[in-house]
């Protein structure tokens, strides 16, 4: 019996469900896998797909106990091929990238659960071939920080604990895999005002759930976006069946994380906000191995650090920073390139919050009801106490803004296992890689379930200049109680 035979219909329509959390944002069915799988078997433990922005074709993976099953469909999809290759170590057991080409061979970069072993399987649907290939790259002080998929190419970057260096492990479609070292030995961090820390110690960041349990990762970079391409399939998805407007600024539970990475055409961009008087920056040119460091002062400078919460985000080309006590908020935009401040806005604990287009927001979860505080000293007092972060978002008149903070609520990481069980009576995937219907988005419509947040929402024309209106309906509103 082939491998094929083993894989019953109800791993399609898991599936399904799957790509479905996308393109069911405007209730509207954009496609479906219209081929049927004979026999079957219990479950299956990670699935996920990939979309080709060369030719619009997607390929599709469903990874069992000891087999993977790939399906390549057109973009009608149409099943076009299929491969599948038994596995026969069971250590490589994460995802961690991706590459593909015009060709439709697409590599599949694995890791054991510590990340410290890697994997290449290469599915060449050209050739009809599977090929299985350990990578003897030596971890030995590194630590993982976060994968960067570039189309035909991906990154892997770790911290170099003994030398507080990146190290980053480059796999293209066609070449050598290589390591490239951003030296940082000149650079001077800060973890105060005036006190030099190393890197490594800004990379621990207290505000993520289970941060001091799971060592393995303590160190990881919250990706608040998981491609430059703006054809990339979630981003199609999106533009084509959902209006902008309804995309709902990066969750609070994601931005109020204290450590970011963000992936641009030509670059990377990792901001540490550990430090309350500084957002410092670090800009790595990945082909290059060229790297800037920058500083940026933050608002309340000369508030103590005990006394105040601070936070940055970047959208586009624009610097968002946020800085609160009990007493003021001050909330600053700037042009990234040249520092340029473009707008500043501030408010203190006497007065009403004027940019605001919301009431005063505190909901403990997405199934539990919000009640709304009355006033701005209430909602100081909270976020000058938690992890306040800004989420940003362009609509078609300008700008929404998210401004607050939040607290864990569910112990524990994986919220996204969790939730889609309770969903899919019964499936309960291992590991799922949702990096092409964009982990940021599926982490935070899963935040948006398991955290309790204070915020506001605003809206600002394309010059950030407040202006009235009614903040509308998110996609994950959307999906919670209209289905």
């Amino acid at each position: 019996m082939s491998l094929f035979n083993k894989i019953d219909m109800k791993k399609i329509v898991f599936g399904l469900i799957m790509m479905n959390l996308i393109y069911t944002y405007s209730q509207k069915q954009v496609g479906s896998l219209n081929f049927e799988i004979k026999n079957s078997s219990k479950s299956i433990q990670k699935s996920f797909s990939i979309f080709n922005k060369y030719n619009s074709n997607t390929s599709t993976f469903f990874f069992e106990n000891k087999a993977i099953y790939a399906y390549l469909l057109n973009e009608n999809f149409n099943l076009k091929k299929q491969l599948s290759f038994e596995i026969k170590k069971h250590k490589y057991n994460v995802f961690i990238g991706k590459i593909y080409d015009k060709k439709d061979n697409y590599t599949l970069i694995l890791s054991n659960s510590k990340r410290t072993k890697f994997a290449i399987i290469k599915f060449l649907f050209d050739t009809n071939k599977v090929l299985l290939i350990e990578d003897s790259f030596d971890t030995k002080n590194l630590r993982f920080l976060q994968s960067v998929n570039k189309g035909d190419k991906a990154h892997i970057l770790f911290l170099d604990e003994k030398t507080s260096n990146i190290v980053s492990r480059n796999y293209s479609i066609n070449k050598e895999t290589t390591s490239t070292v951003f030296d940082f030995k000149n650079e001077k961090f800060f973890i105060t005002d005036t006190k030099e820390t190393s890197l490594k110690q800004l990379l621990t960041d207290y505000t993520k759930p289970n941060h001091s349990e799971i060592k393995n990762i303590v160190y990881e970079l919250t990706k608040i976006n998981d491609s430059p391409y703006k054809n990339e399939f979630v981003y199609k998805s999106f533009s084509t069946t959902t209006k902008r407007s309804q995309v709902p600024p990066t969750s609070i539970e994601l931005s109020s994380r204290l450590n970011k990475l963000y992936i641009n055409e030509s670059d990377i961009i990792i901001t540490l906000d550990k430090n309350r008087f500084y957002t410092q920056i670090l800009t790595l040119n990945l082909e290059h191995g060229t790297y800037t460091f920058q500083k940026i002062k933050k608002p309340l400078f000369n508030v103590s650090s005990m006394n105040k919460r601070s936070n940055s985000f970047i959208h586009n080309n624009l610097f968002f920073q946020i800085t609160a006590s009990k007493d003021i908020l001050n909330f600053s935009i700037y042009n990234l390139e040249n520092k340029n401040l473009l707008k500043e806005f501030i408010t203190t604990s006497s007065d009403s919050i004027k940019f605001k287009n919301s009431p005063i927001i505190q909901e403990g979860g997405a199934f539990k009801e919000y009640r709304s505080l009355k006033q701005t000293k209430q909602f100081l007092r909270k976020v000058s106490q938690s992890n306040v972060g800004i989420g940003v978002t362009n609509n078609k008149d300008g700008y929404e803004i998210v401004i607050g903070c939040e607290k864990q609520t569910v112990k524990g990481i994986n919220t996204i296992s969790t939730i889609l069980s309770m969903g899919l009576a019964g499936f309960s995937p291992n590991l799922m890689d949702t990096s092409n219907f964009s982990q940021t988005d599926f982490n935070s419509f899963t935040n948006y379930l398991t955290t309790k947040s204070v915020r506001i929402h605003c809206l600002f024309d394309e010059n950030f200049n407040h202006k009235a209106g009614r903040i509308k309906e998110n996609i994950y509103d959307n999906k919670l109680y209209k289905t």
